[in-house]
């Protein structure tokens, strides 16, 4: 999940865009595939996590991060655990140079390889996204968030082997991509946490 703020003016923000949109676009890309190789590198090795759901703990981030190989960017702060987090994870920027702050809440420690898969769609994708474009295109009314998440759940369920993830947990991971960001936005059933009301609890989540 993304959430962004900044100080700038609209003006400022889109001149700015035209400027750096191709460079953007070019260093996340560039990001991406960066990840996708060492993946694709550390496939073979099996992973075998310990038995029984993970501990609601920091400790067990530290541990999902060294069993997947999952790195942390340079453009980006360790992980911590946010108890009070309804959704899995978090990835913030107060202005979109900074680096990103990113959150694990409980919904994450189901499994080890739900902590895992939340950790790579954290840190693998939304931290190697373009902030700045994403918050453009929104201002532009091209649905920039929907887009980044909806890269970052597919880049889960294309990953799933790599974290053995289950059927059950993988129609998770769709079903709360469709439910939130569907390719439609005419069918969005949420876009704020005011608006969660009657939807089902683990589908719960906070956009903005």
């Amino acid at each position: 999940m993304l959430v962004f703020s900044s100080g700038l003016s609209h003006f400022s923000f889109l001149a700015m865009g035209f400027i750096l949109i191709t460079a953007s676009l070019t260093y996340s890309k560039t990001e991406i595939d960066s990840s996708e190789t060492f993946v694709a590198r550390n496939a073979a090795v099996p992973i075998i996590p310990p038995s029984g759901r993970p501990s609601l703990s920091q400790e067990s981030i530290e541990l999902a991060l060294a069993m997947y190989g999952i790195k942390i960017p340079h453009n980006a702060l360790h992980p911590i655990f946010d108890a009070s987090l309804q959704d899995r994870g978090l990835t913030s920027r107060v202005a979109w140079w900074d680096q990103a702050t990113i959150k694990v809440g409980p919904p994450a420690f189901v499994s080890w390889a739900l902590l895992g898969s939340t950790l790579a769609h954290e840190l693998e994708v939304h931290c190697n996204q373009s902030f700045f474009l994403i918050n453009m295109l929104d201002k532009l009314g091209l649905d920039g968030v929907g887009k980044a998440e909806r890269e970052a759940y597919q880049y889960e369920l294309e990953g799933w082997e790599r974290f053995n993830l289950t059927k059950k947990e993988m129609t998770l991971i769709a079903d709360t991509q469709e439910y939130f960001f569907p390719e439609d936005q005419k069918n969005q059933k949420v876009g704020r946490s005011e608006d969660r009301g009657s939807m089902p609890g683990w589908l719960a989540r906070i956009i903005r």
